[in-house]
């Protein structure tokens, strides 16, 4: 993105862009369609492009079922609706809707319309086809003796076929008498006819039949397929018949007593057939779990089965009070072009959900899917597809052509019927994922990338806080103020390509979100967006000192507030233990965070317990550690002082610091003194061994005790704990044969003393 920028804002951009500058300007957003697709989309979806349009004016047209389950439109925009688990058709024109026909069945699985007006529906678990005159009169035009009539198709010559499942997978043709000769029908012997004798896709020859048996439809069998379960049909140039198989993956061109196999789906379950004007022929799948022996048949039992408890657990109303959890699937299931030339490639795959309608519409193909569940758009090339429709709803079961334009949707739990038409919705709004900034931070624009036609607008609105998500601490949604953003022209109707931008006034704060309100005065034209930018500066924070330890060996990767040398190693005034003195050449280190990442650097200074001012070590350090001789200093109690800055990063005027004390800390370079042994004799020929130790600076820490040169042992004292300046030792010996004893001290700063007392005799009895 090209972005404005005065001569104060380049000059401020150059300094903090400056290698070492840790506090720069960020830019927050929303960048392309895996950006724009975290966020909340009302009447607006991402395109193929990866841009944000307005969606399809859509508006709804039937609710309060569960499963809205098959529809068709009629050539004056009347809707035939079929439900599940009630088992209705519905009626729906001038904007009501009606029962139009209640077949007392557990479901509509399938319904179409005749060139006369009549309505043809598909029933389970009865596998019953039901014909309804326009003022809903229904009678049974065939009872094929089959579970679940799935799918319909009307021919040319206006014959049916069903498609049928469960015990077997069979299409049917029925003829269809004239409304005023249609009667009660007449089922051929064994509940099925014969396939015919010469051409099986001749319906001439089953009108004849149909006129001999008194206008009632003589179902004639088609074709059988391998497995239990046809799912969809679709109708192709010549009148070619396409059956899609719910256990076998199979897509079947049938005609004459038999079928080929035009394709066999991994996924094992092809739910959904389309043709293209060019004979190409798509199938979607709908596998409810990867491909194993067994899945196909369980996935079409497993739909079945849910629709029946639904049907057993229903009340008077259709619509149950609490709506399921939305169904997740761990799989993926795929869109399919089958040329007429023999080849076939993928066009859509979809993750963790399944395809369940497909319908040919102006150059692109639709795709009502379940578990993310919606309408996609795809091409038929195969290019990206774009979800025009999010569903609120369970599944999308069944998209139909309107004849005057655009299409219907019905969708399952909860059930309703969408009407979309082939214009923009007049107004959309997009809100953005919540950007985190990190830290506290100042806001400065936000910009965009769009396109804005003539009689569209795009309005845009923020908000910030300091949550994940926003609650009641928010801001309140402001209104940006758009101000131009280069030489390619103004922002606002009639700009055509616009890139925009708009100054925040919101409060420092460690989140935004954007909303961004589509608008079009015709729906002929929509404005885009290709992306949108926040920018942020995080506020500079001063860095902090946790801790400071001193000892042999430095303390480094210590957390805030503990000690990093271990027990007799080193001191903190942080540690809960004994401090240990310090002797020698120590190290101090420290341990210093800052909020921003920036590089900081240190001045370290010490003063004694009775000294007001500090004496400055060393300054402008870059690493949290200082060796130190405490030889240089007299014995006694000091503190140390670590002044934190931010300089390294920052410019000069803006960095901040922080200091820490801690403290005391003892240096004792001195040994311990010791009193002259006394020995005096013990019971059973043993002596004892007695002998006072003081340190003029730390605690005394240990004691270690010899006899004629050999192992040393350690020793404690009389009372049992060092935990003074002075301690009492003694040791009983009881070789009678020991010449000499050595008794070694150790103060807390590891500094020793030894004293040595002669055996050869006692001194006293």
């Amino acid at each position: 993105m090209t972005l404005k920028i005065t001569a104060p804002a380049l000059l401020t951009v150059l300094v903090l862009s400056a290698p070492g500058i840790s506090v720069e300007t960020t830019r927050l957003g929303d960048f392309g369609a895996k950006d724009f697709s975290a966020g909340q989309m009302q009447d607006v979806y991402v395109d193929r492009d990866g841009r944000l349009v307005l969606g399809p004016r859509s508006y709804e047209i039937m609710g309060d079922v569960d499963h809205a389950w098959c529809a068709a439109v009629g050539p004056g925009g009347t809707v035939y609706v079929g439900t599940v688990p009630d088992g209705r058709v519905y009626r729906v024109r001038e904007g009501k809707s009606e029962v139009f026909f209640d077949t007392k069945e557990a479901g509509v699985f399938s319904i179409a319309l005749l060139p006369d007006g009549r309505a043809v529906a598909g029933t389970g678990s009865e596998g019953k086809v039901w014909i309804i005159s326009p003022d809903g009169d229904g009678k049974v035009l065939a009872d094929l003796d089959e579970k679940y009539v799935f799918a319909l198709a009307v021919e040319k010559a206006g014959s049916i076929l069903a498609a049928t499942g469960a015990d077997a997978g069979r299409v049917y043709r029925l003829s269809v008498a004239a409304p005023e000769a249609a009667k009660p029908v007449k089922k051929a012997p064994g509940g099925a006819a014969d396939a015919p004798k010469d051409a099986a896709d001749a319906p001439e020859e089953a009108a004849t039949d149909a006129a001999e048996n008194d206008g009632a439809a003589m179902p004639e069998l088609l074709w059988e397929s391998p497995g239990k379960y046809l799912l969809a049909l679709a109708l192709g140039p010549k009148g070619r018949i396409y059956a899609a198989s719910g256990d076998k993956g199979a897509v079947y061109e049938a005609g004459r007593g038999k079928a080929r196999v035009l394709f066999s789906a991994p996924q094992g379950v092809v739910q959904a057939l389309a043709v293209g004007a060019d004979g190409t022929v798509y199938a979607a799948t709908a596998a409810l779990a990867e491909p194993k022996p067994g899945a196909e048949e369980a996935a079409v039992k497993s739909i079945l089965s849910e629709v029946q408890a639904r049907r057993a657990a229903s009340t008077a109303s259709p619509a149950p009070a609490a709506l399921p959890t939305r169904r997740t699937y761990k799989v993926t299931n795929v869109i399919y072009s089958l040329q007429p030339a023999g080849s076939v490639r993928k066009i859509f795959s979809i993750r963790g959900g399944l395809v369940l309608t497909l319908l040919v519409q102006d150059g692109r193909l639709l795709a009502g899917t379940a578990g993310k569940a919606g309408i996609y758009s795809v091409p038929l090339d195969g290019g990206r597809a774009a979800r025009i429709y999010k569903c609120e709803s369970d599944c999308v079961h069944d998209i139909t052509a309107c004849p005057s334009g655009g299409f219907v949707a019905a969708l399952g739990m909860p059930g309703k019927v969408v009407r979309f038409q082939d214009d923009y919705a007049r107004k959309g709004v997009f809100t953005s994922r919540v950007l985190a900034a990190g830290d506290l931070a100042r806001w400065g624009r936000i910009q965009w990338d769009a396109a804005v036609p003539t009689a569209t607008l795009l309005t845009f609105d923020v908000r910030a806080g300091n949550t994940p998500k926003p609650d009641s601490t928010w801001t309140e949604w402001e209104t940006v103020t758009p101000v131009p953003a280069d030489a390619e022209g103004p922002l606002g109707e009639g700009a055509g390509g616009a890139r925009g931008e708009g100054r925040l006034a919101l409060s420092p704060s460690r989140y935004v979100q954007y909303r961004v309100g589509f608008a079009t005065a015709s729906g002929e034209a929509t404005a885009s967006i290709k992306s949108v930018a926040v920018t942020a500066l995080p506020i500079n924070l001063p860095p902090e000192v946790a801790s400071i330890s001193a000892g042999k060996k430095a303390s480094k990767g210590a957390a805030p507030g503990k000690a990093g040398a271990g027990a007799g190693r080193g001191t903190t005034s942080s540690n809960p233990g004994p401090p240990q003195a310090l002797s020698g050449t120590v190290t101090i280190s420290w341990k210093a965070e800052d909020p921003n990442g920036d590089k900081m650097r240190y001045d370290l200074a010490f003063r004694d317990a009775d000294m007001k001012r500090f004496i400055t070590l060393e300054e402008d350090l870059s690493s949290g550690e200082y060796k130190w001789d405490t030889t240089s200093v007299p014995d006694g109690a000091y503190y140390f002082r670590v002044e934190a800055d931010d300089a390294p990063s920052n410019p000069e005027g803006t960095t901040l610091q922080s200091t820490k004390v801690e403290g005391p800390f003892t240096v004792d370079n001195t040994a311990p003194a010791t009193g002259k042994p006394k020995v005096t004799a013990a019971a059973g020929g043993a002596c004892l061994v007695e002998v006072e130790a003081v340190d003029a600076a730390s605690p005394l820490g240990k004691a270690y005790w010899s006899v004629d040169g050999g192992k040393w042992r350690p020793l404690f004292p009389v009372d049992g704990i060092f935990d003074s300046r002075r301690e009492s030792l003694s040791v009983e010996v009881g070789d009678a044969d020991a010449m000499i004893v050595v008794i070694r001290v150790v103060d807390r700063a590891g500094n020793q003393a030894a004293v040595k007392a002669l055996l050869e005799g006692p001194t006293e009895k």
